[in-house]
């Protein structure tokens, strides 16, 4: 197998339908992980910077979730053939 192969294989895989939900779902679970290292920031320190940092990532995994969301219910709501 071709590097060429190898990586079209994998371009296939994550511009279909699972592969665009998974990454969904792994950028949520990073900006979650990331939030938890903050929010023990915060607690520790109470600043204003860490304050912002842990409502931004807050708000971004909100935002994610909705994605992951929305797309899930794209596919099999209102197109079901392509899912």
């Amino acid at each position: 197998m071709s590097m060429g192969n190898f990586l079209q294989i994998i371009f296939d895989s994550l511009t279909g339908t699972a592969g665009v939900l998974i990454y969904n779902l792994v950028l949520a679970f990073s900006f979650a992980s990331a939030l938890q290292g903050s929010l023990v920031h915060w607690r520790g320190s109470s600043k204003t910077q860490a304050n912002r940092q842990a409502t931004g990532l807050f708000v971004l995994l909100v935002f994610q979730l909705a994605l992951f969301t929305a797309t899930g219910l794209g596919w099999t709501v209102f197109w079901p053939e392509v899912g």
